[in-house]
């Protein structure tokens, strides 16, 4: 089958494997070829889709800058950087200037918030004259633009968010960004979680593990997303921008298996950081101030008095017990107090105090609603931990179910490589805490394993005589035997008592055939051991007679306990 510019549907009538188009075309240069522009644009657009494919397969997404500020008299200018960006297409965008987007024409509506991306431009540009056909026309006289430049458009497209409105307005960066999240979450389509609340997970046997994964739709690359809150502008960056990060196949697959990118991952913990980071300063958080120090004047107050008043000895007792909680809201208020509703499964916090003082802080820090769990470590310890959070869940800070459990990990143990000693590292990680639970597995008490060998002599040793030196020492050679056991006795480990089982029904003994039976083990220690439970074994037979002469042997060789039971190869007649 022939290749053509067009694909292929299928095998031909031979059966031949099926050729198709790829979409991409190059010049076939050759000798004799007159180069006219769509010989040209051929080979600038093959050059162009093999750079998209790559950029593609590499991974879409931020590469460096378009950070963007609020500017303006009225906080009403977006001011984007310069930067390099790869499309879901796989195009790169990249601009060397600052582009400026004016927020003043936008009216706000309930739920509605803005997203801000950029999106692929191309202008022509510059002059030149244009000649005509070479064969008929020298020149026309025209003129064309000889350039093409590419850049991009920075775009504020509307969005909205149902129940946006209804937030209190100091809760609605961090509530959008949650809900942005979740959304972007459920347009993964997961597998293995709900697609949204309440909704049944789809058994895992319907679902299309054959398949490969989707082309990505060709839209711009989000830098940020803004609203209005009261009569301000909010802006977000990391709610809606993702840094380069995985490429498309591991992205799809990662949501289908209920993981999170670690772009995604990345983005949610730096939105975090830098809310944190724009929340109003509080009272005494870069100050010395030390509220017991307040308490301590206060009740220095109180002792001077004449007359003490019962109530006001009350409220400073009461103070003092509240000092460490009350040393925490000076180090900062709760996170709930400072509009965050949601928190990422882990990041980074300033809380100062040691000991109780500190345990006080990130308690009052969190709220009653989450348990919170002070853990020390190295700071190496960290970075990891906080990594392996990448996958868990979100942390509910006003959950109605079982409170979230929280580690603060606080680097305070030292160093031993000098360049990272520190007094003081300034910050704690939160992690939340990597929790299971499984069945206990049932107990199993060693045991002892003998093996138990039936064999038939051919010493010919009359059984009314006494066995001598010289016959156990033969028996013993023959320990263990060869061939397979008739079973196998258990006994718990160092014990003597005779298991049972079926094991006597298999053999078939009497007065006449029975000689003996000989204990072999491999340690002078376990000897005595080893003969009682022949003895007790041997005692099991119902011979009709007494239970037969049993000895032990010791074989330091051997890797396992045996019981050999012997018995006259040829019954001889019964007396008389």
């Amino acid at each position: 089958m022939t290749a053509t510019a067009q694909p292929a549907t299928g095998a031909d009538s031979n059966g031949d494997p099926a050729t198709v188009g790829g979409s991409i075309t190059r010049l076939n240069a050759t000798d004799g070829l007159f180069l006219r522009a769509e010989h040209l644009a051929a080979m600038q657009d093959y050059a162009r889709e093999l750079a998209f494919a790559a950029g593609l397969a590499n991974g879409t997404g931020v590469v460096y800058g378009f950070t963007v500020t609020l500017s303006g008299d009225a906080g009403d200018k977006l001011v984007i950087s310069p930067g390099l960006a790869v499309d879901s297409s796989g195009r790169p965008l990249r601009s060397r200037k600052l582009a400026e987007v004016s927020l003043s024409g936008l009216r706000p509506e309930p739920d509605r918030f803005w997203l801000l991306k950029i999106v692929p431009a191309e202008w022509a540009y510059g002059t030149e004259k244009a000649f005509g056909n070479l064969c008929d026309d020298p020149c026309n006289g025209s003129t064309i633009a000889p350039w093409q430049a590419e850049g991009l458009t920075v775009q504020l497209s509307e969005d909205s968010m149902p129940g946006l409105e209804s937030r209190l307005p100091a809760d609605r960066r961090s509530w959008l960004a949650s809900q942005y999240f979740e959304r972007e979450r459920q347009r993964g389509g997961p597998w293995l979680t709900p697609t949204q609340a309440g909704s049944p997970v789809s058994s895992i046997t319907g679902r299309a593990w054959y398949e490969g994964n989707p082309q990505p739709a060709a839209t711009g690359v989000p830098i940020a997303v803004v609203q209005r809150v009261g009569n301000e502008w909010v802006l977000d960056g990391w709610t809606a921008r993702r840094d380069v990060g995985d490429p498309p196949a591991r992205r799809s697959w990662q949501w289908r298996l209920a993981m999170r990118p670690w772009d995604v991952f990345l983005a949610q913990v730096l939105q975090f950081q830098a809310q944190l980071a724009a929340a109003p300063p509080v009272a005494g958080e870069d100050e010395t101030v030390d509220p017991r120090e307040l308490i301590a004047n206060l009740d220095e107050f109180v002792q001077g008095m004449a007359v003490k008043p019962k109530q006001l000895r009350a409220v400073v007792d009461a103070l003092k017990k509240a000092a460490p909680t009350a040393v925490a809201s000076v180090g900062g208020q709760s996170l709930r107090t400072q509009g965050f509703v949601e928190l990422p499964p882990a990041g980074f916090l300033r809380v100062g105090g040691e000991g109780d003082d500190l345990s006080a802080a990130v308690t009052a820090l969190f709220g009653e609603n989450v348990d919170v769990r002070v853990c020390r470590c190295r700071a190496d310890y960290v970075p990891h931990a906080v990594e392996q959070a990448q996958h868990l869940d979100r942390i509910p800070l006003d959950s109605s179910d079982a409170p979230p459990t929280v580690d603060i990990l606080v680097p305070d143990w030292p160093t031993d490589l000098a360049p990272l000693k520190a007094d003081d590292y300034g910050w704690v990680a939160f992690v939340r805490r990597r929790e299971t639970q499984c069945d206990e597995e049932p107990v199993v008490s060693p045991v002892d394993r003998v093996a138990v060998y039936l064999v038939e002599d051919t010493i010919g040793v009359d059984v009314t005589d006494p066995l001598t030196t010289e016959v156990l020492d033969r028996m013993a050679t023959q320990l263990p035997p060869g061939g397979p056991p008739l079973g196998t006795l258990e006994y718990p480990a160092g014990t003597w008592a005779y298991p049972g089982g079926e094991l006597v029904g298999q053999l078939s003994l009497d007065d006449r055939s029975l000689i003996t039976v000989v204990a072999h083990t491999n340690a002078e220690e376990r000897r005595p051991l080893a003969a009682l439970r022949a003895s007790l074994f041997a005692a099991s037979f119902d011979t009709g007679i007494a239970a037969p002469p049993v000895f032990a042997a010791v074989n330091e060789t051997a890797t396992q306990e045996v019981i050999v039971i012997f018995k006259r190869s040829g019954t001889p007649p019964s007396p008389g």
